[in-house]
């Protein structure tokens, strides 16, 4: 039985899954990726048995293996049991047989794969006290702004980022957290090009990000509305927010803006609103009906923005969220039907703050691994790990293959 007391971290600011999608080159890249839950949704991958082609090698102790991760891909119902994620003991290095809802209760595993989404054993994820942190950004594949940089994706390969895996880590240098659950719309405060909001350290202010744009699909998965955060009083904490709405019903986005002032006080709490009816509502006796709710802690510690759908604020209904999208770009989405895939709130942590690939770099709908190293404390040890595959020689998506080793 795994057993490690630990700390849970206060909840941070959290990032949005759709969010910067980062990554490296494999020789077996080929197809597109396919889900809610994956950047694209172009062509049906079958979801199978999580299976493993472990190898150890010998010489290094250093453990390979593929597992399938293709569940939840084009298709597969919510529920279904092909939408299972793979779940990894690292410490025998086997893929378990559990269903999620085993999984919820147990402390064997220590990360689960589904599709490009990583989790680990414990915070929001589940039961156990597993923690991850992350070892080596690989910032050389990308520029000061932080966009990734193709020709050093184009460039990478599994043998040559090989290295950076073996390299020593000083694991006390390293900040270890849990899992806790993610927004899909980015509330970061940090990232310019993506958070709703930002934090300038300088005079310690939370301001509005109003080129931050984000399509929403309402809880009744029929409703819509892109909208960005146009002001945001902190000392009042309440936010301004310019919606444009696509009801049921209707083809596109209305030309008419609507504004929310989201109004949540120095105490902290939620604010709602309904996309239909296009008033705030209470977001507990509406709470199958919210479409857009705001929440900000006591004190203003963290700031986030939440859909009614997925694991996190759902009442069982259809919300989710595409973004984040420039200025200069809203104008593309011309109703909710030119958005390529959604994404939902869920659990997540240093995998999903700081992705282990990048998406779509030079058109062709690909994950390019970005081989960050990852370490991962199960609570009997703790291992430095790497992802370097979504495909397999076949081409087909959800097929991961990755690479750890114990700390010395």
């Amino acid at each position: 039985m795994k057993s490690r007391p630990s700390d849970l971290p206060f909840p941070r600011l959290v990032s949005s899954p759709v969010r910067l999608l980062l990554l490296a080159l494999s020789v077996t890249m080929l197809s597109a990726c396919t889900s809610d839950n994956d950047p694209v949704v172009e062509q049906e991958t079958p979801a199978g048995d999580a299976g493993s082609g472990e190898d150890v090698d010998t010489n290094t102790g250093i453990t390979t293996l593929t597992l399938d991760a293709s569940a939840g891909g084009f298709g597969a119902e919510e529920g279904d049991a092909a939408n299972k994620w793979a779940y990894l003991d690292l410490d025998s290095g086997q893929v378990l047989d559990l269903t999620d809802a085993e999984a919820g209760l147990s402390t064997q595993w220590d990360v689960a794969l589904k599709r490009v989404d990583v989790r680990t054993n414990g915070g929001a994820s589940g039961p156990g006290s597993v923690t991850a942190a992350l070892a080596d950004a690989q910032s050389v594949f990308y520029d000061e702004e932080g966009e990734p940089d193709l020709e050093v994706f184009s460039a990478a390969t599994a043998d040559g980022e090989l290295p950076a895996l073996q390299r020593a880590i000083d694991t006390s240098q390293l900040t270890f957290e849990a899992d806790s659950d993610v927004a899909a719309i980015n509330g970061s405060g940090i990232d310019e090009a993506a958070s709703w909001w930002l934090y300038e350290a300088a005079d310690h202010t939370v301001n509005a990000n109003d080129n931050a744009w984000y399509v929403v699909r309402g809880a009744d998965g029929q409703s819509s509305a892109r909208f960005h955060v146009t002001d945001i009083d902190q000392s009042s904490q309440q936010i301004s927010v310019e919606l444009f709405i696509q009801n049921t019903g209707e083809s596109t986005f209305s030309d008419s803006a609507v504004i929310w002032t989201a109004t949540i006080g120095g105490d902290g709490g939620s604010a709602c609103y309904d996309f239909e009816q296009m008033v705030d509502v209470d977001c507990l006796a509406q709470a199958d009906t919210w479409d857009l709710q705001f929440e900000i802690a006591a004190g203003g510690r963290s700031w986030n923005a939440w859909v009614n759908g997925g694991e996190v604020r759902s009442a069982g209904t259809q919300g989710a969220a595409f973004g984040p999208i420039a200025s200069e770009s809203i104008a593309d989405y011309e109703s909710s039907a030119a958005v390529p895939t959604w994404f939902e709130d869920a659990p997540g942590g240093v995998f999903t703050n700081s992705s282990w690939y990048a998406y779509d770099l030079d058109g062709n709908h690909r994950i390019w691994p970005n081989y960050r190293v990852y370490a991962v404390d199960t609570g009997e040890a703790i291992y430095k790990m790497q992802l370097l595959s979504y495909y397999d020689e076949a081409g087909t998506s959800g097929i991961v293959t990755l690479r750890y080793d114990i700390v010395e």
